[in-house]
């Protein structure tokens, strides 16, 4: 199971921000569930966890035991049990499995530094080829130049 980081907006509100840090996918949807699905971001993939999914249930079960009104209005069940039911639940394992993809999740500084090397490379290797007046080609056999 893939274990992140995140900010997480509480109930969505940009000024109440909180830092998760080392928590697995499924808790992530469970914050997404019950604070909205854009109130979590940030989010930073940190490693994985071998945590079979009984004890993950156990422990979201701890943390998250109070029924929520507004999402569980019969108040008899906790949010783990709404959001994970049945007598054998899978939890999600990947960000990819609750929608997240490399786009939307947020890159490590390592990541974010050869992103930008190959960016930097890309644009010094760019030629641009000078076009003629009439739009139909080079303006002369020579007339490639670098950027």
């Amino acid at each position: 199971m893939q274990l992140v980081d995140c900010d997480v907006r509480l109930s969505g509100d940009q000024l109440h921000v909180v830092r998760k840090r080392d928590i697995t996918v499924a808790e992530v949807h469970l914050l997404q569930v019950i604070h909205g699905a854009d109130a979590v971001s940030n989010v930073k993939p940190k490693g994985e966890t071998r945590r079979p999914h009984a004890e993950e249930l156990d422990r979201l079960r701890r943390i998250y035991r109070r029924p929520i009104q507004k999402i569980n209005p019969d108040g008899g069940r906790s949010i783990v049990d709404s959001v994970y039911s049945g007598p054998n639940p899978k939890l999600p394992i990947k960000l990819a499995d609750i929608g997240f993809n490399h786009s939307t999740v947020a890159k490590t500084r390592g990541e974010r530094r050869k992103t930008k090397k190959t960016e930097a490379e890309a644009e010094e290797s760019d030629e641009q080829v000078v076009i003629s007046e009439d739009g139909s080609g080079p303006a002369d056999e020579n007339a490639v130049t670098s950027g």
